[in-house]
């Protein structure tokens, strides 16, 4: 069950990276390192029921693999109106009128991303 639960996230949510994966793409920095970004907010951890914690690939540049700065304010914004990482994941994969019905992600690499 947890199986099939994991692979319907990862199809909403498209590739869920493991720490060790998402280590790497940072530059292999340690656990701890991780752990701090994910702490200040600039990395988005995902645990699930089995107690997993897995990061939407999403959330780094793919030209140079560091988290996009956009992460960090959708954190406080869902952190304070009470919400979870896995409500900030649906929404920034889901499409919104006031992009032009594109995702956040897709919004990302916008010049003018404050709107």
């Amino acid at each position: 069950m947890v199986v099939l639960a994991g692979g319907a996230w990862e199809r909403a949510l498209g590739e869920l990276l493991t720490s060790a994966e998402a280590r790497i793409l940072l530059g292999g920095i340690s656990r701890e390192a991780l752990r701090k970004r994910v702490l200040s907010g600039s990395v988005i951890a995902l645990r699930d029921d089995a107690g997993l914690i897995r990061y939407p690939r999403w959330q780094f540049d793919a030209t140079n693999s560091a988290p996009f700065g956009a992460i960090k304010k959708l954190n406080e914004t869902f952190g304070a109106a009470g919400l979870d990482p896995w409500t900030l994941a649906a929404f920034a994969t889901a499409p919104q009128p006031e992009l032009g019905d594109r995702t956040p992600v897709d919004a990302f690499g916008d010049a003018d991303l404050t709107r």
